[in-house]
């Protein structure tokens, strides 16, 4: 007989990690260099071509946590950043915390950008995504991480998009690809500043919307903020500036948002003319009509 909890659990190998950026040295020092292509780890042969900016990738696995992981993620308890460990992970409303003295294990409330270690850049918001390279030898997976605002929706919300139509996502091609987006931003004297950093994307050009929502269940595409809608290497840059990233501020505002005023006036006396003519109607209606004599 299987044991629960453990015959159930889903593992595949990772064979590697792909990055969308590197160290650099400017002036003798070392900074993140942001990349707007795919870096692939050292001594695999470029299955995509030296710098690739798309990459064919396949999800083994219908889980959206599984394949897209977002949290909030505090690392610590080691001198050494590199040996690092996971000890607090969040929502957003609730956290798991580990004692790093003890080990204890405890659920807390999760304050997200308000908490205390994430304004001490200490927590940081993270994606992990996992995946399969088809054409890439190697029977594990792939994964990529980034703590980027916009790379977190777009990835995030075009899986969503299968999971509300009920169509499952795994063993489909999709294309991963990666560009730089440019942001300008206050910097430390309160000057503008100019900020580019990589943003990641999938899209799925085999499909058609038709074909996605076939026999699909009668379920919203675009799932409303009320839907909500681990094995995994440490990252590079646990404790990275925030204002140097770029890529995990809040959404910018619409520049040209739409002013909804005229419509509901419209709509106000289009149903007010209704109600006039209908109550004519009712008034025809309800008169007698004349007879004429004749004598």
């Amino acid at each position: 007989m299987p044991i629960k909890g453990i015959s159930d659990r889903y593992r595949m190998p990772i064979l590697g990690t792909i990055h969308i950026g590197e160290k650099g040295i400017k002036h003798g020092k070392e900074y993140p260099k942001k990349l707007d292509y795919f870096r692939f780890p050292e001594g695999l042969e470029h299955p995509f071509g030296e710098r690739p900016k798309e990459i064919e990738i396949i999800f083994p696995s219908n889980d959206l946590e599984w394949c897209c992981s977002i949290w909030y993620k505090r690392w610590g308890g080691a001198k050494d950043p590199k040996d690092a460990t996971l000890l607090c992970r969040g929502d957003g409303e609730t956290a798991t915390e580990t004692d790093p003295q003890t080990g204890k294990m405890s659920e807390i409330e999760c304050l997200g950008a308000e908490c205390e270690h994430y304004l001490a850049e200490k927590c940081i918001q993270q994606c992990w995504l996992k995946f399969l390279l088809p054409t890439v030898p190697g029977l594990g997976v792939w994964q990529i991480y980034s703590k980027g605002y916009h790379t977190m929706v777009n990835v995030n919300s075009m899986l969503t998009t299968f999971v509300n139509t009920g169509r499952p996502f795994a063993g489909i091609k999709f294309t991963l690809g990666v560009r730089i987006q440019k942001k300008i931003v206050e910097g430390p004297t309160g000057k503008a500043i100019k900020r580019v950093f990589p943003v990641l994307y999938i899209v799925q050009n085999d499909l058609s919307f038709a074909q996605l929502t076939a026999g699909a269940s009668q379920r919203c595409l675009l799932a409303p903020e009320t839907l909500g809608g681990m094995q995994e290497a440490r990252p590079d840059d646990l404790v990275a500036k925030r204002n140097r990233s770029g890529d995990n501020g809040d959404p910018e505002p619409d520049p040209n948002p739409i002013d909804t005023t005229a419509v509901e006036v419209a709509e106000e006396e289009t149903k007010a003319k209704a109600e006039v003519a209908e109550k004519k109607v009712k008034a025809a209606t309800a008169r007698p009509a004349k007879r004429t004599s004749l004598f």
